[in-house]
């Protein structure tokens, strides 16, 4: 889902020197997010009155992760610090401007050259803004044009939207978590993923949503994505577990287990991904989970560029949405607690051995409330006079049960079968 405010890339040293140009995008009206504004003087009021603040906190990374997918442009404005090839960040934020047709640069120093920049950077058009801001003029246009066909982009879609989208009613923080270790997988770090959930809140579907939306937004075209289901080795000794995970990998790649380095190191993104069911979850599992990390840790200190995002997920048994942090769900004696324990132990192990974690929890799959759900349905389908956005409300409050037997949270499972017939039949016009 995209937003009507243009996210503005640069490098932090440039802050001050770059206020004119936000001055000139607020003057033509247009809402602006970029990281620390009262950096460049800005007020409180100026703040809530002018930049977009998409999360309310959190965390830093995540903030502009989310600004970066949601924005309908993107601005970058290019100095000697930010066309620095080393500013991985800053090229991050080009590559998905680039993709997704989104993108305007300008410079702010008349004596920039642009043929510094690689990858064909220099190649687009960059509007000169080093005059001040009464050259700003031609730029603010530029982006409100770019805005617009984002728009109107957006309102063409009725027929292609994503499927998936009603299972992810509540799932930014999960996706900017995935998004943030696919985006160092393809820089050859390797960061592995652990998500849990019960089965109604769509563990498969998230695992699609991975697959077709996530990984594409987040590679922004730099490489592919491909999903491998891995057998999870039942052995116990951290030897017999390294040489068995290692089989069972070249087994799902299809390659000799020599070979897999080479696989790793081209240019799709590998995703080998185990799926573990809660009956599974044997007493010393978190041994495994351990030996697991140790393995990718290995290979990334190997030197070699391994691009790899290796998942673990464990399937908890359908369970009614009554919970608040971890599901009330036990199977053959083992618990959904306990998973998340010995989740919490690996890690702190593995800091203890290694220095750092190599792995991102997911937040468990959770039900939703219906003030989740109307949020929602706000951004989704945007404007209260749409007769679809009513629609949508309708079939909303018919999901949660209506009347004075209201239902507090439902199942995304439960939530899909109400609404997505609807969301996927074309109705609304956004």
């Amino acid at each position: 889902m995209q937003r009507q405010f243009v996210f503005v890339s640069h490098a932090s040293g440039d802050k001050k020197r770059l206020r004119f140009v936000v001055d000139a995008l607020i003057d033509g009206g247009l809402k602006v997010w970029l990281d620390a504004p009262s950096a460049m003087g800005y007020s409180e009021a100026d703040i809530a009155a002018h930049f977009t603040d998409l999360r309310g906190g959190g965390r830093w990374r995540d903030q502009i992760d989310e600004a970066l997918v949601q924005a309908m442009c993107v601005l970058i404005v290019w100095t000697p610090a930010s066309a620095d090839p080393s500013r991985q960040v800053i090229r991050d934020e080009v590559a998905v401007g680039r993709a997704h047709k989104k993108l305007i640069a300008c410079r702010i120093d008349a004596d920039f050259n642009p043929g510094t920049l690689d990858n064909g950077l220099g190649d687009e058009q960059i509007v000169d803004v080093s005059a001040g801001k009464d050259a700003c003029g031609p730029l603010v246009a530029d982006v409100r044009r770019v805005i617009e066909r984002m728009s109107r982009r957006a309102l063409e879609r009725r027929e292609n939207r994503d499927p998936f989208v009603p299972y992810l009613i509540d799932r930014v923080s999960q996706e900017t978590a995935a998004s943030m270790a696919i985006r160092e997988a393809a820089r050859g770090d390797v960061k592995a993923l652990f998500v849990k959930g019960p089965r109604n809140e769509c563990l498969d579907q998230f695992r699609e949503r991975l697959r077709s939306v996530t990984s594409p937004s987040s590679l922004a075209g730099r490489c592919s994505w491909e999903e491998h289901l891995v057998d999870w080795p039942p052995v116990d000794s951290r030897e017999a577990f390294h040489a068995a995970y290692e089989d069972a990998l070249a087994r799902a790649l299809r390659v000799r287990t020599a070979d897999l380095g080479d696989r790793f190191s081209g240019s799709t993104l590998i995703a080998p991904v185990s799926v573990l069911h809660l009956a599974e979850w044997r007493t010393d599992q978190r041994h495994r989970v351990l030996d697991w990390l140790s393995y990718w840790q290995g290979l990334t200190r190997s030197g070699r560029n391994v691009r790899a995002v290796p998942a673990l997920m464990v399937d908890l048994p359908a369970v009614a949405p009554t919970w608040k942090r971890v599901p009330p769900t036990r199977e053959n004696g083992v618990s959904a607690k306990r998973v998340a324990k010995d989740v919490a132990w690996s890690l702190k192990q593995a800091q203890k051995r290694d220095g750092h974690v190599g792995m991102s929890i997911l937040d468990t799959l959770h039900p939703v409330t219906e003030a989740d759900a109307q949020a929602w349905r706000r951004k989704v389908f945007g404007s209260t006079t749409d007769t679809g956005f009513v629609s949508i409300g309708e079939k909303i409050t018919a999901a949660f049960g209506g009347g004075r037997r209201r239902a507090k949270q439902i199942a995304l499972e439960d939530f899909a079968t109400h609404v997505g017939p609807y969301f996927s039949s074309g109705e609304t016009t956004r």
